[in-house]
């Protein structure tokens, strides 16, 4: 998947990986407003048709914050493709977003 530009003008990527009943997480990598650009693991859930998430209850965690000079597509995708491709981190984030649901 390729950087596409969001809702405000700046790059962005998501990835989503099916979890056990109606989850998913939610992979993604954006600009927020400090000009900082997260790569954040965060769990929705599908219900009546809609994606939901309720702060400070569904699994939700900071992997990558950086701070690069320029956010371009380029630093975006690379950034995206960093935790995409590292196999054990990403699933370590798996399994401690289904071990939150396990443990409520």
């Amino acid at each position: 998947m390729a950087a596409l530009k969001d809702i405000r003008g700046n790059w962005a990527e998501v990835s989503f990986i099916n979890l056990s009943g109606n989850k998913r997480l939610k992979i993604s990598t954006h600009k927020v407003h400090s000009g900082v650009l997260v790569t954040s693991a965060t769990v929705i859930i599908m219900e009546n048709g809609f994606e939901t998430h309720r702060m400070f209850q569904d699994y939700s965690y900071r992997v990558i914050v950086d701070r690069p000079k320029r956010v371009t597509s380029k630093v975006v995708e690379e950034q995206h493709g960093k935790l995409m491709d590292d196999k054990p981190k990403l699933l370590a984030i798996i399994g401690a977003a289904e071990a939150h649901y396990r443990d409520t």
